[in-house]
């Protein structure tokens, strides 16, 4: 999985627009961390869960090419204002500043004197500082910006400038910009999951090899087939009867079998679990196959409601913590059921007693 990431990522980048590719390095390094690694998770999720389809979000942004040219003539424009009105516009923050027009806090006089000019020196006239530098540096110089600064009683007196509204436009086409960068990744990762499928599928062949999940997939795929009912029918002969313990951890595909061939009413058919440990989805676990498995089996359900394990006080406090919430588990068909415990008196004397 990793070598088909790796490979996709190779020769997706290797043309891609350069201000595309920075903006995913710059995602990479950040919370988002879009990289080939992501890539190879993600095929784990889709590979694990076939029966899933991904459903394609709609791209209204525009065409890449386009909205950079925007976003570059929006910065060339902030670019041009800013060198013919540099002093004059780091005086007209200064000067509100010291009036008490903005917080200072926020507009400290002596930092946006002495130490902002340069520093925007260097951000407008260096190349790939990505767009989320963009915003950190350019959101005190928006209208917007300086407008929720404006101290209450110093209200209409907000600072006006071109150049701050140049960099309201400049943020603008950065956002769109922006939009079109994380719509592309979308459409990348789409395209990665419908042709890593096959490829994994063929280095497989090439290599002679199954995973355990082929395995399950290929029963899935036999007992949905024409000779479906005869397999399951041998199976349950081998196996009249199936008893499913930790079933939380099943994902829908193992669900899909069970259900196909102990499922019809034929034969002691028990499934054992506790959606509150559903604790392996990156094997593919999936609580929904539990709510369904549920659902399915609300005829004959049954609860282990007695604890003979732990002290009654601690049980008695965690029936009182989890009570108190309508719905603690968040889906309604996964409700909390106290436990029942032998008093004190009954558990000093023997399980006879109680």
């Amino acid at each position: 999985r990793e070598e088909v990431a790796e490979d996709f990522w190779s020769r997706h980048f290797f043309a891609a627009p350069p201000g595309y590719v920075q903006w995913v390095l710059e995602s990479s390094r950040a919370s988002q961390r879009k990289s080939v690694g992501l890539l190879s998770r993600f095929l784990s999720a889709v590979l694990e869960r076939p029966r899933v389809r991904l459903r394609p979000e709609e791209n209204e942004t525009g065409e890449l090419d386009t909205l950079e040219t925007d976003w570059q003539t929006a910065r060339e424009a902030a670019r041009r204002i800013w060198e013919s009105h540099r002093e004059e516009i780091m005086k007209t923050l200064v000067d509100a500043a010291k009036d008490g027009v903005l917080n200072k806090t926020s507009y400290k006089p002596e930092r946006v004197q002495d130490d902002w000019p340069p520093r925007m020196e260097q951000f407008l006239y260096q190349e790939g500082v990505g767009l989320k530098k963009e915003r950190d540096k350019l959101d005190v110089f928006r209208p917007s910006k300086l407008v929720a600064k404006t101290l209450a009683k110093r209200q209409g007196e907000t600072p006006e400038h071109p150049f701050f509204e140049a960099c309201e436009e400049w943020l603008a086409q950065a956002a769109d910009l922006e939009a079109a960068y994380e719509a592309e990744w979308l459409g990348l990762e789409l395209d990665f999951a419908d042709s890593a499928r096959g490829e994994i599928e063929a280095r497989q062949a090439r290599n002679g090899t199954r995973t355990f999940n082929d395995l399950l997939l290929d029963l899935a795929r036999a007992l949905e087939g024409p000779s479906g009912e005869h397999l399951a029918e041998r199976i349950r002969h081998r196996f009249p009867a199936a008893m499913i313990d930790e079933f939380q951890d099943t994902d829908p595909i193992q669900y899909q079998i069970f259900s196909r061939i102990w499922g019809q009413g034929e034969g002691p058919f028990f499934l054992i679990g506790d959606p509150k440990q559903a604790i392996y989805s990156f094997r593919g676990a999936d609580i929904f196959a539990y709510m369904r498995a549920k659902e399915d089996a609300r005829e004959a359900q049954y609860t282990l409601d007695w604890n003979w394990r732990s002290d009654p006080s601690l049980v008695e406090a965690v029936n009182a913590l989890f009570e108190r919430v309508p719905s603690p588990f968040l889906f309604e068909p996964i409700p909390f059921h106290p436990a029942r415990t032998p008093s004190l008196s009954s558990e000093r004397m023997g399980p006879e007693a109680g």
